[in-house]
């Protein structure tokens, strides 16, 4: 188990709170189930940070179950960085510029 504290850049929180945003206001507590997601998610990753597959860019990626969304993170020697929670099928690859 790591005990690597997980640290968000502020692009991915805001993509975080967009998404959230967006699903609320599709219906009501969809946007809170996205956030429950994520934060599972973000528990997994902490937990077991080598266990996801490595992209091309030395980044890992954890695909959430319910809601198209990929979540892109890099191992640094202090920390779990979270460089983007990207849509799946809206502009790929916009957050590379991040690494």
């Amino acid at each position: 188990m790591s005990d690597l504290p997980v640290s968000i850049i502020s692009a991915a929180e805001e993509e975080v709170a967009n998404a959230i945003a967006y699903y609320e206001a599709q219906q009501v507590g969809l946007g809170r189930d996205l956030e429950v997601e994520i934060r599972r998610a973000l528990r997994m990753i902490q937990a077991r940070p080598e266990t996801w597959q490595m992209g091309r860019l030395g980044l890992r990626r954890f695909i959430l179950a319910r809601f198209p969304f990929v979540i892109h993170y890099q191992l640094v020697p202090d920390k779990i960085r979270i460089i983007a929670v990207a849509h799946t099928s809206r502009k790929p690859h916009y957050w590379r510029n991040r690494t």
